[in-house]
């Protein structure tokens, strides 16, 4: 027994000697020389650790052994390194890693809710960078969005291939988010874009198509993230001013300003800086326009502030609170006088001032625990109070918080699993007082072969509006006289990703998803413009599915680097809501409505891609969509039915659009460029109630180009100065009926960075 104690002691302490060497470090970009969180360190092809939030790591060896370790991170190249370490000594080793070639590498999170290289994703993805956002002098993000291909903003309603149409106050089925946040407003469920720190955004994600296996009710359509960006080792501050000219439209007539100048002015900051172990940005912006359309004037302020505590006594636990808050007012006009000399003043009734005061309160919790798991509490409060001058004024609260664990085994399969209450509370005399309550579950699986990526997941939802329920399946609906219990979906989705060369992907999805309706769609009642709306308190949630085949790749002209990328899609919608044309009581007005079913399929090709190309930098986004939008409604075998009559309301068939930047030196041009084909099917009472709607689409009834120009020079180091001149050839068009959109504008301005 002592012989057998005395040789496990020898052996305990050969192996505690054994392990008695240290290597540590940090690890940094090769080009900014910023820190890198979460890159992961293997010793001799195993597990060994990762990164802190400063970019710091330790690893204790095995000493007087030759060790290769490998530092690996998404969107870089690998760093190999072949280390042997003494008894007791501790070895520094700092790696400064460089990006990989392609755009393809670029790496995204919102596809699983963890960073993923965007070739290897399962679905369809687009990624707008902060440059284009800044150099269109981007006041509001809907304005930047509209550039990518395949998305379109009609008067502050989202849709990606051609989901949505135009929904005027009818919520949005596509899903708006900021640092994975919901921002859709309480009641309405609709999108103040202006609301969003444009000037503090690191990138702009868009999901194509049903998305509410991860996200939930809005992400029918598919998914805008916001992510807002984080200090990095240097203190910077920015400033952007500018100022903005309506130019006359080609009908002169239409010009109701004289000789006066309708302006726009604006000026916006952020500052961000690391303060030892707490991360704080600031920023804001005042933005006041004249407008050109009569009485449609629009004044806002806005202040944000983020900020990030990291722990020194635990390791990769952090916490913070970001707040935003804006009060923004001007005048609303719903539709023309007339298409000529009224084109841009109000019809009789139209026109409505307001003042809107927003807020959002956001803490939040991170922990990323030893073993690898992560943990993140996401809560929020916002709050929406908006003044009118029609009495229809209302207050909304909501009170957001979603847990979600992740864990990654292996680097080869990560396991995502969440919880979400979100609780709704309003007060308005358009659609009056209710409160909503929503909970949620939901799970994904991502694993990866070798070249297949493989993902899975789903989503189990509890609704409840007032004394309507909602509860968790597929299909069943059962309905009671005075009240109504539904059982509403599980969702669920699917997808495939195949590598079949270093930089081809091939993939295929298929995701369920539903879209329950805004509290204003079942509740509103009012009087706009003569436009009687009715509401609907059978209003039943709306669910479908969506499917995609689709190749990326990538692509590489001289030193000119991207992705094309080519998609087949079809979209399904059961009990699709649409607000539509009824009479109620002997009065004629508009009502939100479950229509039946509608399909929607087509093709989506993109290119994306910057680089050089000779001594002259090429930054490149564009792409083309095509979409057959139709009404399943109608008997195929009735005649009397017209083909016009089977496309969905306010949708088109083809949208196009490019935007190139080019470079040299310190001097910069740009050129955007978006074309529209013909809205072919709106509301025909549009048509016989409101002046002018049906000839003027009679005349202009081919589709529409809009191209804008843009030229910068780099005065200095920190000082840029732009000229932007939007729908440069003064094109007179409409996106909706009865409302021109801005003519030729020119703008300067002037961006400063230190």
């Amino acid at each position: 027994m002592r012989i057998f104690s005395t040789f496990a002691l020898f052996i305990f302490s050969i192996i505690l000697n054994a392990q008695n060497a240290t290597v540590k470090g940090k690890v940094t970009d090769a080009v900014s020389h910023e820190a890198l969180p979460g890159v992961s360190i293997f010793v001799d092809a195993n597990g060994g650790t990762s990164t802190d939030l400063d970019g710091n790591y330790e690893l204790k060896l095995s000493a007087s052994q030759i060790h290769k370790l490998e530092y690996k991170f998404l969107g870089y190249k690998s760093f190999l390194r072949t280390v042997n370490v003494k008894d007791g000594e501790t070895m520094k080793i700092d790696a400064s890693l460089t990006s990989e070639d392609a755009v393809i590498d670029e790496v995204v999170v919102s596809a699983g809710k963890f960073e993923q290289n965007i070739g290897e994703v399962t679905v369809s993805m687009e990624v707008l960078k902060p440059a284009l956002i800044n150099n269109k002098n981007t006041t509001q993000i809907d304005n930047a969005i509209d550039q990518i291909p395949g998305v379109e903003v009609v008067d502050g309603s989202a849709n990606i291939r051609g989901g949505s149409g135009w929904t005027y106050g009818a919520g949005s089925r596509v899903l708006v988010l900021v640092d994975d946040l919901p921002l859709l407003t309480a009641g309405v469920s609709d999108v103040q874009w202006n609301f969003i720190p444009v000037e503090n955004l690191s990138q702009v994600e868009v999901i194509k198509g049903a998305s509410s296996a991860l996200f939930g009710s809005s992400a029918l359509n598919g998914v805008i993230h916001m992510r807002t960006a984080y200090p990095t080792d240097k203190p910077e501050t920015k400033i952007t001013t500018f100022m903005t000219y309506y130019d006359s439209p080609a009908n002169k007539d239409m010009k109701w300003w004289g000789d006066t100048l309708q302006l726009i002015r604006g000026i916006s900051f952020s500052h961000s800086v690391k303060l030892d172990n707490v991360d704080l940005i600031t920023g804001g912006n005042y933005f006041d326009d004249d407008g050109y359309i009569q009485g449609a004037f629009g004044k806002r302020s806005r202040f944000n502030v983020n900020t990030r505590w990291r722990s020194k006594k635990i390791e990769g636990l952090s916490a913070g609170i970001n707040f935003n808050t804006q009060v923004n007012g001007g005048g609303n006009v719903l539709y023309w006088l007339n298409s000529d000399s009224g084109g841009l003043k109000p019809a009789a009734g139209t026109l409505s001032d307001f003042t809107y005061y927003k807020t959002t309160f956001d803490p939040f919790v991170t922990y990323f625990t030893p073993n690898g798991c992560k943990h993140s509490l996401r809560t929020r409060y916002f709050r929406t109070y908006d003044v009118n001058n029609t009495q229809q004024g209302f207050g909304g609260d909501q009170i957001y918080a979603e847990y979600q664990f992740q864990k990654e085994f292996n680097k080869k399969l990560v396991l995502t699993l969440g919880a979400m209450s979100n609780f709704t509370f309003v007060k308005a005399v358009l659609f009056g007082d209710h409160k909503q309550y929503n909970y949620a579950i939901y799970g994904q699986v991502d694993k990866k072969w070798n070249r297949i990526t493989l993902s899975f997941g789903a989503r189990s939802e509890y609704f409840k509006l007032d004394s309507t329920t909602t509860l968790s399946n597929f299909v069943y609906v059962k309905p009671y006289v005075n009240d109504t219990v539904m059982m509403m979906p599980v969702m669920l989705r699917s997808g495939i990703n195949y590598q079949l060369f270093e930089y081809t992907y091939l993939r295929a999805s298929y995701g369920q998803g539903y879209r329950y309706p805004s509290i204003s769609e079942k509740y509103i009642e009012t009087n706009a413009g003569g436009i009687q709306i009715f509401p609907n308190h059978d209003l039943l949630p709306e669910t479908g599915w969506s499917a995609e085949i689709g190749v990326k790749q990538g692509v590489k002209i001289f030193n000119w680097k991207g992705y094309l990328d080519v998609a087949g899609f079809w979209t399904t919608y059961n009990s699709m809501m649409e607000f539509t044309f009824t009479a109620i009581g002997g009065k004629l007005g508009f009502q939100s409505q479950n229509n039946g079913n509608a399909r929607i399929n087509g093709i989506d090709i993109s290119l994306v891609g910057d680089g050089k190309i000779g001594p002259i930098n090429v930054a490149f986004m564009g792409g083309y969509t095509y979409m057959d939008p139709i009404d399943l409604n109608f008997d195929p075998n009735d005649t009397t039915i017209s083909e016009t009559d089977k496309i969905l309301k306010y949708h088109y068939h083809h949208q196009g659009k490019f935007d190139v930047e080019l470079g040299y030196k310190i001097f910069s041009l740009g050129m955007s460029y978006r074309y529209t084909s013909f809205m072919v099917n709106i509301d025909k009472v549009f048509e016989s109630v409101i002046p002018d709607v049906a000839s003027y689409r009679a005349e202009h009834n081919t589709g529409v180009g809009i191209m804008d120009f843009r030229a910068a020079v780099q005065i200095a180091t920190s000082s840029k100065v732009s000229l932007i001149v939007n729908n440069a050839t003064n094109v007179e068009y409409t996106e909706r009926p009865a409302f021109f959109q801005p003519f030729r504008t020119f703008t300067i301005q002037y961006a400063l960075k230190f």
